[in-house]
């Protein structure tokens, strides 16, 4: 359904198509391919397409451009925020939508950003029924709490030597999870060896003061202010605050 969804809004929806053409012709060269051919695939290439999109250097890039082209599409309709709160790629998205990147800025710090991440060693994340603080519990070993999406709703990410252990333990306690379909394990530990050259990335991007609200996953608070180019990093390897960030929306607009 979303990938003919998405198709439907390239071919019917102006803005939305010159927001993806614009944004896939500047990636053109630093991926070395159109990306418009892995999202709207010819008849008979969409199962190569899809292979293609399970990369990392690919599937950010394409979740940058598929939504903040919606954003760009909910603004022609009159529709444009007063708070905003993204996950893990998604903050990119806010925070271009927000000013503190440009669009060309943040297409670059998206590349290499899936670049890096898709150079890093791989891992397994493990989605769990739990309270952050009773998924703190597993962490260590090979363990990372790497995401925080509500009250009873955690990500915990760990190498391959370890997955088997965590989930015997999990089984154990009574909780239940499920391994989620990624290629790495994002957000712990695993991410320590790109944060210096993602740090050496961010600093060639300017970065500017949000003008919309917008809700940091490294802090689980608002954006004050302008960020130091080693947010970036910090927010590749810390938990996704996803879940407070969500309260302080909701506390502001009820």
């Amino acid at each position: 359904q979303y990938p003919n969804m998405g198709r439907e809004l390239y071919e019917t929806e102006a803005v939305y198509r010159s927001t993806v053409d614009a944004c896939c012709e500047a990636l053109a060269g630093p991926l070395g391919l159109d990306l418009r051919t892995l999202l709207y695939p010819a008849v008979g290439e969409e199962e190569r397409a899809a292979e293609q999109l399970k990369r990392t250097s690919l599937t950010q890039p394409a979740l940058f451009v598929t939504e903040y082209a919606l954003t760009q599409l909910l603004a022609e309709w009159g529709i444009r925020p007063v708070a905003m709160v993204g996950h893990s790629i998604g903050e990119l998205v806010a925070a271009t939508v927000s000013g503190v990147l440009d669009r060309e800025s943040a297409l670059r710090l998206v590349v290499e950003r899936g670049r890096l991440m898709e150079s890093a060693p791989s891992g397994v994340m493990v989605s769990v029924l739990s309270s952050a603080d009773e998924a703190r519990g597993y962490a260590g070993d090979g363990v990372w709490l790497s995401v925080v999406n509500g009250p009873q709703a955690c990500v915990l990410s760990c190498t391959h030597e370890a997955v088997e252990g965590l989930e015997s333990r999990l089984q154990a306690d009574g909780i239940a999870y499920q391994r989620l379909q990624t290629s790495h394990a994002f957000h712990c530990g695993l991410m320590d060896e790109v944060l210096g050259p993602l740090d050496a990335v961010s600093q060639g991007v300017s970065m500017s003061p949000p003008q919309v609200a917008y809700v940091s996953n490294v802090t689980g608070d608002w954006v004050d202010g302008e960020l130091e180019p080693g947010y970036w990093s910090r927010q590749v390897r810390g938990a996704v605050q996803f879940g407070a960030g969500v309260e302080r929306v909701l506390e502001k607009h009820p």
